[in-house]
């Protein structure tokens, strides 16, 4: 049975840079390969993967990041359902990685996986 992976990104390639062009990768090269993959982010136009599901979340399009983190917990539960019956949340996108707590929370037997770019 394959696993439901569900990644939390702000940006999704084509938008964004070499991060968000690496999480596409993994996407496309490793997670598709492994279980059924859903990517929520901002984007409204992302690099197809075949097989993927995507979705849009308005929240994770705001112009800055306290503007999304906000609005993203503040409307946690339109993309709850789809936290709920995944196996594996990958949260790749910094901005977003305070969502791991209500993600926790509405699916606590969910494995967490979290990378995050720190600039110096």
């Amino acid at each position: 049975m394959a696993k439901k992976i569900t990644v939390i990104t702000r940006y999704f390639w084509p938008e964004g840079g070499g991060a968000e062009q690496a999480t596409y990768l993994v996407v496309r090269d490793v997670l598709s390969q492994v279980g059924d993959v859903t990517v929520i982010s901002g984007t409204r136009k992302p690099a197809v993967v075949n097989g993927v599901n995507y979705v849009h979340w308005n929240s994770l399009s705001r112009s800055s990041k306290s503007r999304v983190l906000l609005e993203s917990m503040l409307r946690f539960g339109d993309i709850k359902r789809v936290i709920m019956e995944s196996d594996i949340v990958y949260i790749p996108s910094n901005a977003v990685l305070p969502l791991a707590i209500p993600v926790r929370r509405v699916n606590p037997s969910a494995g967490l996986s979290f990378t995050s770019m720190i600039s110096k």
